[in-house]
């Protein structure tokens, strides 16, 4: 639960979620959430730190927030808040994850830049400066992609593999995963998706399956299954001899929703 804003008039707030592994020692002044043992939704309306004015440094782990006010969401935010009047107001709060929760603090913070921006290449940005160094020796892959009901599609990669446009894999320029290098930069590609149009996503659990020979499913199976339902794709994967979680995401274009929009 975010604190609640008491007024109107605060137009915009900002969230930094600092994510970070246990004994990160960037951590500087901001108020903790440890999630290292959580199982279940937990109530983060404790104690924020918060302060007024907008600046994308505000969002960055290591920031250093001491000067912040601490506040308590049963107080009155205008009791804190030097401003009468703020247009934007941040709240701090680090979450402690270990090594083994990188896929939630990714949730986490997928989630936080989504409310900000639409641009995938942007997107993968802000998220790997949010991991680099968070992370342990681990890393994340990920592929963004912003489809329009026109059928645009804007799709940018950090480490992932490429989808499939009709069965066709579409290609991608290479980028480092999340997590291992600040500043890195994603490029953008753009297509189209016709109307009845597929796309499909795939992790690499699927095309890693392995038969009882040691031979992997590949990637030249993985483009000839893309054109099938998901259900099939998975169900191709499991006997071929999948053993690691995969996940198979296919988008069709319906000619409907195309002439509605």
């Amino acid at each position: 639960m975010i604190p609640p804003i008491r007024r109107s008039s605060l137009l915009l707030f900002s969230i930094a979620v600092c994510l970070g592994v246990v004994c990160a020692a960037r951590c500087l002044s901001a108020q903790s959430f440890d999630a290292t043992n959580l199982r279940q939704p937990a109530d983060l309306a404790a104690t924020w730190l918060v302060h007024d004015g907008d600046d994308p440094a505000y969002a960055r782990p290591d920031f250093d927030d001491s000067q912040w006010t601490r506040f308590d969401s049963t107080t009155s935010l205008h009791k804190v808040i030097s401003s009468s009047d703020p247009r934007v107001v941040w709240y701090r709060l680090h979450v402690k994850v270990s090594p083994a929760q990188l896929g939630l603090a990714l949730v986490g913070a997928i989630r936080g830049v989504a409310a900000f921006t639409r641009e995938p290449a942007e997107m993968l940005a802000n998220l790997n400066e949010r991991l680099v160094g968070r992370a342990g020796a681990g890393f994340a892959t990920a592929l963004a992609a912003h489809i329009a009901a026109d059928g645009r599609v804007t799709v940018a990669n950090a480490g992932h593999l490429s989808p499939y446009l009709d069965g066709r894999e579409v290609e991608l320029a290479g980028a480092l995963p999340l997590g291992v290098k600040s500043r890195t930069r994603y490029e953008t590609k753009h297509f189209y998706l016709g109307e009845g149009g597929r796309l499909t996503f795939y992790s690499d659990g699927l095309v890693e399956a392995q038969n009882q020979r040691g031979e992997l499913l590949g990637f030249d199976r993985g483009e000839e299954l893309s054109v099938q339902p998901a259900v099939e794709i998975v169900e191709a994967a499991k006997s071929f001899g999948q053993r690691d979680n995969i996940t198979v995401v296919a988008i069709t274009r319906d000619s409907l929703i195309a002439n509605a929009a």
